[in-house]
């Protein structure tokens, strides 16, 4: 088998429940307790079966759903690479897969009863507990031995690409959202999310570097300096503003100085095509509530252009979020919330300026931030998150301008902290900076910046 290509393809599956060893019909404790020994899976591994309560056909199919997601077709959407092979002989077959930039192996057993000499073989870019897969170039190599476990002569291998659009708060190149934490001792951390069946979880967690409360604004812009992941701009406490280039590998390049004289701004936001040029563009509104565009250059040493002035009197708003085109226009959007909770929505006309602005609704002062996080659901729309002092909800955009926003949905982004300083509570946010609050032993709260 060539190498072959996979464009992440959207494919429903059908729901069928899991049983443990020893509780499918039609089979005995003692014939399974074999079957798996054989095939050296562990006691208690799940087996699918279907809606009459028989096992799936064949009965070892379950070893291709396991290479799925752990859990067999649960009904989610899946991003499938489809393999198949046939040997000259009966026999089992491993199948190892390498992500070539990061290393990250997995090794999958096929094998059949009924089909001793065919494997099939789909691997799913999704995993419900560890999060999504990262893009790029991955190889396979598939080895087989005989029926009683003697290794037969038999090699192949082939490789297959998975790609993905770059998403703003994307930093290890897997196409989820990233949240960032920074804790009270300065040390940054990043938190993967999965998103199933319409929700949005926890999937793995990373520490990224220690010395970053030297920041008092950090945010994240999309693919700013023109690499395939996302970015950060990071503004020091004298007003000078930094450019994190992500490396694809969970962490960032070695700062770049981008610009000086920052601290004028009371608000920084990014990562939303305010110019439609196919890159992000950085806005940020002066004390004295006059709104700039820097557009987007994808050049690492020059990542935006000269200032633009495309506003005054938005010093009524105590939020600002680049959100991405969220009501099908002709660019990206921007939403704000003034002082009493209301939120508005200012439409992108595509030349960095936007339609007059129109009520989303009101109540959004319960949120402490709100962050534009792209297309979290994967439903090619970009979507929002508001963070409130201990929840978290997601707002699935809608496509439509005159309701932008669907109702909220619960996310579960809280990672609880371990070996931080706690802060007493009370003691909140720093100007300009989203910092959140999380509650933590004995009424302290630990404070953490999303990005």
């Amino acid at each position: 088998m060539g190498p072959l290509s996979a464009s992440c393809a959207i494919v429903l599956r059908v729901p069928a429940p899991v049983w443990k060893v020893g509780a499918v019909a039609g089979r005995s404790y003692i014939e399974l307790s074999e079957l798996f020994e054989r095939r050296r899976l562990p006691r208690g591994t799940p087996i699918l079966l279907d809606a009459t309560m028989r096992p799936v056909e064949p009965l070892t199919s379950w070893f291709r759903a396991m290479g799925l997601a752990g859990y067999g077709p649960g009904g989610h959407r899946g991003q499938l690479v489809w393999m198949d092979w046939e040997l000259s002989q009966d026999g089992w077959a491993t199948v190892v897969l390498r992500h070539t930039r990061t290393g990250i192996t997995t090794k999958h057993l096929l094998g059949s009863a009924e089909h001793p000499r065919t494997f099939s073989f789909a691997w799913d870019a999704h995993d419900v507990v560890t999060g999504y897969a990262p893009n790029g170039d991955y190889t396979w190599t598939i080895t087989a031995e005989s029926v009683d476990g003697v290794p037969l002569d038999f090699t192949a291998s082939g490789s297959f690409k998975v790609v993905r659009k770059t998403a703003p708060h994307d930093f290890n190149d897997n196409g989820s959202l990233d949240v960032l934490q920074r804790d009270s001792e300065g040390v940054l951390w990043r938190v993967d999310t999965s998103s199933y069946d319409g929700s949005l979880s926890l999937a793995s967690r990373r520490q990224i570097g220690r010395g970053w409360q030297i920041y008092d604004r950090i945010e994240a812009t999309g693919n700013l300096g023109g690499t395939e992941v996302g970015d950060l701009l990071a503004r020091d406490r004298s007003g000078v503003l930094w450019l994190y280039q992500g490396n694809g590998l969970s962490g960032f390049a070695t700062r770049i100085k981008v610009g000086t004289g920052w601290q004028i701004y009371d608000k920084i936001e990014a990562g939303s095509d305010l110019t439609n040029d196919g890159r992000a563009d950085v806005i940020a509104t002066d004390k004295y509530g006059g709104l700039w565009l820097y557009p987007g250059t994808g050049n690492a040493a020059k990542p935006y252009s000269a200032r633009k002035k495309i506003g005054m009197g938005w010093g009524i708003y105590n939020e600002l979020t680049a959100v991405g085109n969220i009501a099908g226009g002709a660019a990206g959007d921007v939403v704000a919330r003034d002082k009493y909770g209301l939120l508005w929505q200012y439409l992108g006309k595509g030349d960095g300026t936007f339609a007059p602005r129109t009520k989303i609704g009101g109540g959004w002062n319960t949120y402490t931030s709100l962050v534009g996080v792209g297309d979290v659901t994967k439903d090619v729309r970009p979507d929002l998150v508001g963070f409130a002092a201990d929840s978290e909800y997601l707002y699935r955009a809608t496509g439509d301008w005159r309701a932008p926003f669907a109702r909220a949905q619960q996310a579960w982004l809280h990672y609880p902290a371990t070996g931080t300083t706690t802060l007493p509570e009370g003691e909140s946010t720093e100007n300009g900076s989203a910092l959140v609050q999380w509650p933590g032993g004995d009424g302290d709260h630990q404070r953490f910046r999303f990005g």
